[in-house]
């Protein structure tokens, strides 16, 4: 006479099958959180640019910077984010599959002149992908930009 199976065992083996059937057949979907990551990471350099401020006056708009040399006359400043993509299968009970998390940096470069009174400023995102993915980020919002490249 055969041995009895597990009744729990059984139904794990179905729902595995389901899952499998359903990435099979296309049944995906994805759950991207926030939407629109650069709204948390504004540009303020626009409150910079043009203006004659001096170091100070710099940081208190924009904060302490990450990276500041008087000798070179400049202060980088960078602010962060992440944005995370959860892709699952449609079962019955959704199926977490995969989870992608992209890191999104701002960097501002303020530059000063010999007196120490801003000379120019530039602005950009940087979106690093997983480091075990190769292929491009999760979303493309930035023309010009290529993976693992400041936009």
């Amino acid at each position: 006479m055969p041995k009895k199976k597990n009744g729990r065992c059984s139904v794990r083996r179905h729902v595995l099958w389901l899952a499998v059937l359903a990435l099979l057949s296309g049944c995906a979907a994805s759950c991207l959180s926030p939407d629109s990551p650069e709204a948390l990471i504004p540009d303020r350099s626009a409150q910079v640019a043009g203006s004659r401020l001096d170091r100070q006056s710099v940081q208190r708009i924009l904060g302490t910077p990450q990276l500041s040399s008087v000798y070179w006359g400049f202060d980088l400043f960078r602010a962060g984010t992440e944005q995370n993509e959860l892709v699952f299968a449609i079962t019955p009970w959704p199926v977490p599959l995969l989870r992608v998390k992209d890191q999104l940096k701002r960097y501002t470069l303020v530059t000063y002149d010999a007196g120490g009174i801003t000379d120019a400023v530039a602005t950009g995102i940087f979106r690093r992908p997983s480091s075990w993915r190769s292929g491009s980020p999760i979303k493309h919002d930035y023309p010009g930009s290529t993976p693992g490249r400041p936009a």
